[in-house]
């Protein structure tokens, strides 16, 4: 009888003790709920798309599209020059200046930044149809070939302008589209101070 009464004390006690032990997870895990999150991990989004958005449309004006291209990021460490818009082909052209020096003497060239802000301004601008980006210093030159739209379109794998229709649109899906394009084209990438200033001749 003894045997049988210190066996049932044992049971009553260790079903005690899981019962704590349920109640205090139970407890915890309301408290500290695991989150799952579906949020696209690249975050952290290259352009302020609310604003880039309140120019839809704008006419083409130096000083609106100078502020609008200090927004892109192919402004980088430069600053903009000026812009320009050659309307009878729908192409305009962000100038940059370059500050290369015998210490700093290159500057590498981001093509993927530029076919991303390419596409960008062509979801806010129907009417452009090419995007040119120019590098200056002194009397040189690097760029003057656009990327066309159809180029983008191409890369981006779908119609740009639909995503420019309503503000939804152009900051819903679309900054994630545009963060995907990978654009590195065959060419020379880098410029340098030697070469622009005319010293490695």
């Amino acid at each position: 009888m003894h045997k049988t009464n210190h066996k049932a004390i044992w049971f009553l006690f260790i079903t005690f003790v899981l019962l704590i032990i349920l109640v205090c997870y139970q407890k915890s895990a309301k408290e500290d709920p695991i989150v799952t999150s579906t949020e696209n991990p690249t975050h952290d989004l290259f352009y302020d798309y609310d604003l880039i958005y309140t120019y839809r449309d704008t006419p083409y004006n130096t000083e609106d599209f100078r502020k609008l291209a200090e927004l892109l990021q192919s402004l980088d460490m430069l600053k903009v020059k000026g812009t320009n818009f050659m309307d009878g082909e729908g192409i305009l052209q962000i100038n940059y200046g370059l500050n290369l020096t015998e210490a700093e003497p290159d500057y590498k060239i981001n093509f993927t930044k530029q076919m991303q802000d390419a596409i960008v301004l062509f979801a806010v601008f129907d009417y452009i149809q090419g995007i040119e980006f120019n590098y200056t210093q002194a009397d040189y030159c690097f760029g003057g070939v656009p990327i066309m739209r159809a180029q983008a379109e191409s890369l981006l794998g779908e119609q740009i302008a639909p995503f420019g229709n309503t503000q939804e649109d152009f900051a819903g899906d679309f900054p994630y589209k545009v963060q995907a394009v990978v654009w590195e084209p065959n060419v020379m990438d880098r410029v340098n101070y030697y070469h622009v200033m005319g010293l490695d001749e």
